[in-house]
């Protein structure tokens, strides 16, 4: 019977924060962040060490902060250590305030979660990685609302082993050294009426809205290719390549062939 019961993200059983480990509710003196004991975590011009949370954690911020890790990821989510899947899965929630700032580095990756991660609001989040990506999701990523993300990586700059999303308002921006800038495992929407930009994009396939914008501009591309590269690619980039910009429309554009989206 439990194989028919949806899958459940629980609270986090605990948090660290600058390597210093809580399992009740907690805060530092000056209120720079605070953690509720459940799912809730909330920054406020916090400047300091790797944040880490095992179940669900859902980080709030508000004004200019930072997250720094040299010796590993910055932000990061897993599932229950016990291994037991029915406790709850691994989910990373983070959401700004209009004009705040989540700035996250890394020596590994600079965002990562054992599941999904789901990035909303108005704020900006720069996620830049020295070693690996800059934001990872072992399940699905979703980037919505009306902020700004720009994600640098050496790995990969926005990667998710299921489905991304991108439905806002802002612009996404991702590059990476070795590999692409968006790297899908499974599908790519995008939404909204915000821009994209990679240095460059890699999906086993489109979305179906993102599918009805790109079909026009791939019609009106001479020199693309016919047949899509395959997926995973083998080859890796000595080097970063330059943001550039295509309009957005192309479906059966090659995804080889992709750099970056913005929407007319």
């Amino acid at each position: 019977s439990s194989l028919l019961m949806p899958s459940v993200s629980l609270a986090a059983e605990w948090v660290k924060v600058g390597g210093n480990k809580y399992n009740t509710a907690a805060s530092d003196e000056a209120g720079t962040w605070a953690w509720d004991g459940a799912d809730d975590m909330k920054l406020n011009g916090y400047n300091g060490g790797a944040i880490e949370a095992e179940g669900k954690l859902n980080v709030n911020y508000s004004g200019n902060n930072t997250v720094a890790n040299d010796s590993g990821c910055g932000i990061s989510v897993t599932k229950d250590t016990d291994g037991n899947d029915t406790d709850g899965n691994a989910e990373l929630n983070i959401q700004g305030d209009a004009s705040s700032t989540l700035n996250v580095t890394s020596s590994s990756d600079a965002i990562w979660s054992e599941g999904d991660i789901n990035i909303d609001g108005a704020g900006t989040v720069n996620a830049t990685s020295a070693e690996g990506d800059a934001i990872d999701a072992k399940g699905g990523l979703a980037i919505k609302g009306s902020g700004n993300v720009n994600a640098t990586g050496e790995s990969n700059g926005i990667r998710a082993h299921d489905d991304i999303t991108i439905d806002n308002s802002g612009t996404i921006a991702a590059k990476a050294t070795r590999n692409p800038g968006i790297n899908a495992h499974n599908s790519l929407t995008v939404k909204g009426d915000g821009k994209v930009e990679a240095s460059s994009i890699e999906a086993m396939r489109f979305g179906p809205t993102a599918i009805s914008r790109f079909r026009a501009a791939a019609r009106s591309r001479r020199t693309l290719r016919k047949t899509a590269p395959s997926f995973p690619r083998t080859s890796l980039r000595s080097r970063t390549p330059p943001l550039t910009q295509v309009v957005l429309n192309m479906a059966s554009m090659p995804l080889g062939a992709l750099h970056s989206i913005t929407r007319p």
